[in-house]
């Protein structure tokens, strides 16, 4: 297992993608392709990292991105072909 990586979102680069007729948020980070699964308010800090750890439980790698207003969770979007739907819902 892979812990979450913390990084500032400055250090990412965004972009949208299209997948199976959804538009999804995704970011480059370190030569993986994340895509976006949730957005926490900074004073659920604790929440982001508990959904993140609970992604990387099941061996896929997640990073966190931190602003001064929010962290978001991320998830290898290699997850799309197997489950995402099941780690949205978690």
């Amino acid at each position: 297992m892979t812990l979450p990586t913390i990084v500032l979102e400055t250090f990412i680069q965004p972009f949208n993608f299209h997948h199976r007729g959804s538009i999804y948020n995704a970011a480059l980070f370190r030569n993986t392709i994340y895509a976006q699964l949730r957005k926490f308010h900074v004073d659920d800090r604790a929440r982001a990292y508990d959904f993140s750890w609970s992604i990387s439980e099941k061996g896929y790698l997640a990073i966190i991105t931190a602003t001064p207003s929010h962290y978001k969770v991320w998830v290898d979007v290699r997850v799309l072909q197997t489950e995402l739907a099941t780690l949205e819902a978690v």
